[in-house]
C-alpha cells in the first residue's frame, strides 16, 4: 500500500510541476516545451521505477502466501492421514 501512495504522490507532483511550469515559464514556448518534455521523462523514469518496485513487492508477497498455503495444505493432509490411521 505504501508504494501505491508513492505512485499517487509522484503523479500529483508531475501534474503540479507541469502546471506551474506552464504558468510561470519565462522562456519561449519552444524552450518551455523542451524543458517540460525533459522533466516529464525524468518523472516517468521515477514512476516506472516505483511501479517495478511495487510489482516486485506484490510478487514476493504472493509467492510467500502461496508457499504458506502449500505448507498449510501439507499439514492438513498429514493430520487427516493421522486421524484416518488412528481411527482404523
Amino acid at each position: 500500500m505504501e508504494t501505491g501512495k508513492i505512485i499517487v504522490g509522484v503523479l500529483a507532483g508531475v501534474a503540479v510541476g507541469a502546471a506551474a511550469g506552464l504558468l510561470l515559464a519565462p522562456d519561449k514556448g519552444s524552450e518551455t516545451r523542451k524543458r517540460l518534455v525533459s522533466q516529464s521523462n525524468d518523472y516517468l523514469d521515477v514512476l516506472y521505477q516505483k511501479f517495478d518496485e511495487f510489482v516486485e513487492n506484490v510478487t514476493e508477497s504472493l509467492e510467500a502466501k502461496q508457499k504458506e498455503s502449500a505448507d498449510f495444505i501439507k499439514q492438513g493432509k498429514a493430520k487427516y492421514e493421522e486421524a484416518k490411521n488412528g481411527a482404523a
